[in-house]
């Protein structure tokens, strides 16, 4: 991958990343995984309470934030001090989305 595919792959993430600020409800995913990491990552993420099909139907920009996270999580990259209140971040995240979904204006 060259510098300006990488630019541009940024400059998408950052895109959505300022989008999903909004609302987070806005289809779009900054991270694909394999098929095996996808299967492991949705086992993860069901022991933790989070439903990824619902997810990437309904808050794309959490599923994403999950996916994020058990990457991390799974390469050494986050102690359990801060996977515990990145996934208590996440469920603040789902249940100010849902109420404002359910509480528009």
């Amino acid at each position: 991958m060259d510098r300006i595919q990488r630019a541009e792959i940024r400059s998408e993430r950052n895109r959505l990343r300022a989008l999903w600020r909004r609302d987070p409800r806005e289809p779009g995913r900054t991270i694909m995984l394999v098929a095996s990491d996808e299967a492991t990552c949705r086992g993860w993420a069901a022991r933790r309470g989070f439903q990824l099909d619902l997810l990437d139907r309904e808050l794309p920009a959490i599923s994403d934030a999950c996916r994020w996270i058990w990457v991390r999580t799974s390469r050494g990259l986050m102690s359990d001090d801060e996977l515990t209140a990145k996934i208590a971040r996440l469920r603040i995240r789902i249940r100010e989305a849902s109420y404002a979904f359910d509480h528009p204006g």
